[in-house]
């Protein structure tokens, strides 16, 4: 196991777990008592491709910042988010997560949204011993290379695979082309939907992985189409799929596809229109309890629109990093700790505990559908 734990500060740790939003009331450790601001890092793509993800993670940490210190913060302590935008580029977020460590001198930072992003930065984060927190990236190669100070709210996607590869055999569909993106992401998603789908008896007649520009699919279709699939697997970042979706339909093909855990943000539809009614894919869900919809209802009335599921890993994320904070102190290697020691954390994605690796392991993926343009739980004939 990558994460070996000393006894004697796992010990005192374990007193300190604890479940919920709001703050238990310890005496404040000597760390935060030194510090004369405390502060938590946030590195979100705010800009780019992905940025409805950041912009709407923004708004939800927004949301966990206010009610964090309208209840008394750190110890009696405002506490402050310096957040940095990664632009979805994993050059930018290495640059972001430099200055939150060697500028801000924080000692734990949520982020990233997205795996390409996180693969660069976990290793980094790890190394100079700073906790990084991402409350989306589901890259399954991140358990492996993340490094013992990363973790993660969102299951990996080697789960997601096998979902959706029993997902598509049980549906009946014995041949399928895969049309995947060339980037950590993807690349995790076709190697172990592959080893899975196989393992049914499946039969994979074409894959190609594209780079994140490759925005005409025209050629890559009919080479598709060729393959006599009866299905496609299409793990697509949600601009890319929206416009293979939209050419599928104006060139008159009628087959169905399987996407990815991205294809629940905004894009996806504002790219393809009518052309995403039907489309199939898993995705992370929010649970339905007190803490979520205290959540939701504030969202709306902050801001006008709807959360995305991603916003409520994105509040969860910082309401936990602010509880390591407060219960740990303002020490990367005790928040550490803490976080492999918190079994019990409820939050509005659920129950939040991790393996000796980060990996959360009370979390799963959820099948979903597109009706009439609106994102809907997918359900069994």
């Amino acid at each position: 196991m990558k994460k070996l734990l000393l006894m004697t500060i796992t010990l005192t740790m374990l007193a300190l777990i604890n479940s919920g939003c709001k703050q238990k009331k310890t005496k404040p450790p000597e760390e935060v008592k030194k510090i004369e601001d405390i502060k938590i890092g946030a590195i979100q793509p705010l800009t780019g491709d992905v940025a409805s993800w950041g912009q709407h993670g923004e708004r939800a940490m927004a949301i966990a910042l206010e009610e964090i210190n309208s209840t008394g913060g750190i110890h009696g302590r405002p506490l402050k988010l310096i957040l940095e935008d990664s632009k979805g580029d994993p050059k930018v977020g290495v640059n972001a997560l430099n200055k939150l460590i060697d500028i801000d001198k924080v000692p734990i930072i949520i982020g990233d949204a997205i795996s390409p992003v996180s693969l660069s930065t976990a290793p980094i984060a790890s190394k100079r011993h700073v906790v990084l927190l991402s409350p989306g990236s589901t890259a399954a190669i991140l358990t492996e290379v993340g490094g013992d100070f990363f973790f993660r709210i969102m299951p990996s996607d080697s789960l997601q695979s096998r979902i959706t590869a029993d997902w598509i055999i049980n549906s009946g569909y014995k041949k399928v082309a895969i049309i995947g993106s060339n980037n950590i992401w993807g690349h995790g998603l076709v190697r172990y939907f592959e080893k899975f789908y196989k393992e049914k008896n499946g039969q994979i007649v074409f894959q190609e992985l594209v780079d994140d520009k490759t925005f005409d699919f025209r050629t890559i279709i009919g080479k598709i189409l060729a393959s006599k699939p009866e299905a496609i697997y299409a793990p697509l970042y949600q601009s890319q799929a929206g416009s293979f979706l939209r050419q599928l339909k104006e060139l008159g093909y009628k087959i169905q596809v399987f996407g990815a855990d991205v294809w629940e943000a905004p894009e996806l539809l504002e790219t393809a229109g009518t052309s995403a009614d039907g489309v199939l894919f898993t995705t992370f869900v929010h649970k339905d309890n007190e803490i979520s919809r205290d959540f939701r209802a504030k969202y709306r009335e902050k801001y006008g629109l709807d959360p995305i599921n991603y916003s409520y890993f994105a509040y969860d994320a910082l309401i936990l990093a602010s509880k390591a904070v407060n219960q740990a102190g303002y020490d990367a290697d005790k928040i550490r700790v803490f976080l492999l020691n918190t079994k019990n954390f409820q939050g509005t994605t659920g129950i939040t505990s991790f393996d000796e690796n980060g990996d959360v392991t009370t979390k799963t993926f959820e099948k979903m559908t597109i009706k009439e343009g609106k994102i809907v739980p997918w359900q069994s004939k």
